[in-house]
């Protein structure tokens, strides 16, 4: 009798003590939650010391891991399908995409979420930017990520490049046949007959294929056939419109000019557009800190891109990244309650601004201190139109790549026509499909 009082006298001190320790939050012991992050540097850091916020106030433990592609993608892909099968997987991935999704399904890696888990902390289609944010992370009817920040395109020029060419420097081109027309009045060449100065290139920045389709008012995925389509409409005028540029320039001087200016698709301090040396472009609304940062002279501005033919006005293609639920993991409900936690409209404002991204709550974005800022004021109503659209979900898309970008470089290069490239792109995509698909 006595050793049963000292025991009971022993664990109400020891729930005093955690008591005192965690200021007054009376928690249970538990395992950390366990959360990837694919990046290290100033979107790591926000993350880490989120949780650390989170921690503080709950109680409830949450560990970081940085881990590269979140074990997806890049030097680690595969990581998170070993943690699955292996039963250690975390409890909730952020990642910076949505295309892997079916992969993930197919591959068992990755699990729905229920509607009354999200009901349960009050994640409801109502708080999003819009329809198509929510369903951003939706595929074959169920719900298998979650958005965390958003991101957008939008149109860069050189308002010194346009003076200097006799242009309006604060009225950038509207249309795409505008663009094309000024684009030829601001490209310079050197004493040699090299281009110099260019005034545009449509793969330049993030000029890629299917954000030139989504402009164009098209996609890869034709919903009526249930298949993948690298021939239809859009992306045929896309790549015409790439020839275009070869056949005025020539592919060797584009090539060459290229080859001077830096990485073309890389937001850095050697990017053609921060150089100096690229009139106009489309980027990400991530950029606008990028030219700031590496070339905080250059009078530059930012619109919406061009309207393109088949296209709508204000139209742009929207990114976000997402999290995804491994299978196994065990405290998905607690995943959720903190990332519940961080969509409080002045949570998900704060890390929208932190990280000079979109908010993809809707009150978040009202909310950001980025809307005093003109530029990115731009991009986070571009992200609301009903023209902003994500690029959509479908089996195989991760194929596409592989199938598609040599055979543009072929364009790019002047060896092959649009119509012969594209026409080899869907047949090499179609035989990786027979091959065991993605």
């Amino acid at each position: 009798m006595q050793i049963s009082k000292l025991r009971s006298l022993f664990i109400v001190t020891l729930l005093v003590g955690l008591m005192l320790v965690l200021g007054g939050t009376l928690v249970s012991a538990q395992a950390a939650v366990q959360i990837w992050v694919p990046w290290g540097g100033a979107d790591g850091d926000y993350y880490a010391a989120a949780a650390a916020e989170y921690s503080a106030a709950t109680g409830v433990p949450i560990e970081v891991t940085v881990v590269s592609g979140a074990g997806i993608a890049g030097e680690s892909a595969g990581r998170l399908a070993t943690a699955v099968n292996s039963g250690e997987a975390p409890d909730a991935v952020i990642y910076w995409g949505a295309g892997d999704i079916p992969g993930l399904v197919t591959a068992g890696t990755i699990q729905p979420l229920a509607q009354e888990q999200l009901d349960a902390v009050g994640i409801t289609p109502d708080i999003f930017l819009s329809e198509n944010v929510w369903a951003a992370g939706q595929y074959d009817g169920q719900v298998y990520a979650l958005p965390q920040l958003m991101y957008n395109r939008v149109f860069y020029w050189n308002k010194d490049l346009f003076a200097a060419a006799g242009l309006d420097p604060e009225v950038p081109p509207t249309t795409l046949e505008e663009l094309d027309a000024m684009a030829q009045q601001l490209t310079t060449f050197a004493a040699d007959g090299s281009i110099d100065v260019l005034g545009f290139l449509p793969w330049a920045g993030q000029g890629y294929p299917d954000v030139w389709t989504a402009i164009f008012g098209g996609s890869f995925w034709d919903a009526d056939a249930q298949a993948i389509n690298l021939q239809n409409p859009a992306l045929t005028s896309v790549v015409q419109w790439y020839a275009s540029y070869v056949e005025q320039y020539g592919a060797d001087a584009l090539t060459n000019w290229s080859g001077t200016v830096g990485e073309l698709g890389q937001s850095s301090g050697g990017e053609p557009f921060v150089l100096g040396k690229l009139a106009m472009e489309i980027n990400g609304n991530w950029h606008i800190n990028f030219v700031r940062q590496f070339n905080p002279e250059l009078n530059f501005g930012v619109a919406p891109i061009p309207q393109a033919p088949g296209g709508q006005p204000n139209a742009t293609m929207v990114g976000a990244n997402i999290w995804l639920f491994p299978y196994g993991a065990a405290q998905v409900d607690e995943a959720l309650k903190f990332i519940a936690w961080l969509y409080e409209p002045e949570r998900a404002a704060a890390n929208a601004d932190a990280l000079a991204n979109i908010s993809h709550i809707a009150a978040g974005a009202a909310a950001q201190t980025l809307n005093d800022d003109p530029f990115f004021a731009i991009s986070i109503d571009l992200a609301s139109s009903p023209a902003a659209v994500f690029a959509p979900i479908f089996p195989n898309g991760n194929l596409v790549g592989n199938a598609l970008n040599p055979q543009i470089d072929l364009v790019k290069l002047g060896q092959a026509t649009p119509e012969d490239a594209l026409a080899q792109a869907q047949a090499d995509l179609e035989f990786a499909i027979l091959q065991g698909g993605g």
